[in-house]
């Protein structure tokens, strides 16, 4: 049951026992549930391959929390003796970013300069690696491309929008928040006592 979608590659290689591999989505095995089946490999796929072709390979797609069942059998119904080596190979394909929700965020001013959220993927595992860049944000705002942290030197009183882009190979995501920045309620300096000549 892979976490992420991509192609699974299944082989008996080497084998002196005439294999036939199937995959299937429930046990047990039949041809209603058969998702991929092979008898014989391509020749020359498997170097132990002396004449007769008695190794099987199959390759398929596989969605992420999809489980399978793979089944390895005799080509004919008949026992035999023999031995195989089951070969799993799987390869991910990247899926497209998908950012989680980032909340709005509030800050006083004059507390010095505004470093945003660690922002997250949904499915890092299969995402990564991603690069991240700015969208739209107040003046002086960046961001670090390998973090997707922003940085505000001085903020300034009002709201502002903020919005962060997330991309890879598959294609790319947005999210964004507010950012509240607040004027501070006055507060006086302490004021000493005065005496005045009558």
């Amino acid at each position: 049951t892979p976490r992420c979608s991509g192609t699974l590659d299944v082989f008996s290689c080497p084998a002196s026992y005439d294999t036939v591999v199937s995959v299937h989505s429930g046990c047990p095995g039949t041809t209603g549930n058969q998702l991929a089946c092979n008898d014989d490999s391509a020749s020359g796929q498997c170097g132990q391959d002396t004449g007769i072709i008695r190794d099987s390979r199959i390759s398929f797609s596989i969605s992420a929390g999809q489980t399978v069942l793979i089944r390895v059998s005799h080509w004919n119904t008949a026992f035999a003796d023999g031995m195989f080596r089951l070969n799993t190979e799987f390869m991910r394909t990247q899926s497209a970013p998908v950012i989680s929700a980032i909340p709005d965020g509030s800050r006083n001013c004059g507390a010095g300069g505004y470093s945003g959220p660690t922002p997250a993927l949904t499915q890092p595992a299969c995402m990564l690696p991603v690069t991240w860049s700015l969208v739209s944000g107040p003046a002086g705002m960046t961001i670090n491309g390998s973090t997707g942290i922003v940085s505000w030197p001085s903020p300034v009183i009002g709201s502002h929008p903020i919005t962060i882009r997330a991309t890879n190979v598959a294609g790319f995501d947005d999210e964004g928040w507010t950012l509240t920045v607040t004027r501070l309620a006055p507060v006086i300096n302490a004021i000493a006592d005065q005496v005045a000549n009558g």
